[in-house]
């Protein structure tokens, strides 16, 4: 019994570490700019997060929702930032500063524009270049025929 404790102890543990090398692989490439990359090993480890210490969790959560954020996917990285930044509320110091406030900066981007125009308007703009004026302009423009504002719409009044 004692033997088939360890033993279970010991895939544990190289299991997590072979899940942190990902991790460390994942963020690798995220630094590369290569979310083509980044993206599959993160989402591979969507399981394996849930028994992350804080900071590696935190470490994930922000890698997952900066690279979607960057990748115009704003329900994600809404998601994942907000995981990132409850995480480092819960257990201090998970995030460092700067990606903490990259963090925060993002959420209050993405959620202007999302609160403002909605998911399909505000992610049609690269997150590099999004301005919430473009957004409004776009969305204005790009009605069904025969919609209307909702000034326009009869009351029944």
């Amino acid at each position: 019994m004692r033997l088939a404790s360890l033993t279970l102890v010991s895939f544990f543990a190289l299991g997590c570490g072979t899940e942190l090398q990902a991790l460390d692989r994942a963020e690798r490439a995220f630094t590369k700019n290569r979310y083509d990359v980044a993206k599959p090993l993160l989402a591979s480890l969507t399981d394996a997060s849930a028994r992350f210490a804080p900071a590696d969790r935190a470490r994930y959560d922000y890698l997952r929702g900066m690279g979607a954020y960057r990748s115009d996917d704003w329900r994600e990285g809404r998601h994942y930032l907000g995981l990132a930044v409850a995480v480092d509320e819960l257990d201090p110091g998970s995030l460092d500063d700067a990606s903490r406030d990259r963090a925060l900066q993002a959420l209050e981007r993405m959620d202007k524009a999302v609160f403002r125009d909605g998911y399909a308007t505000a992610a049609k703009a690269p997150a590099s270049s999004f301005d919430p004026e473009d957004a409004a302009k776009a969305k204005k423009t790009k009605r069904p025929s025969g919609a209307r504002d909702d000034d326009d719409a009869d009351d029944g009044d």
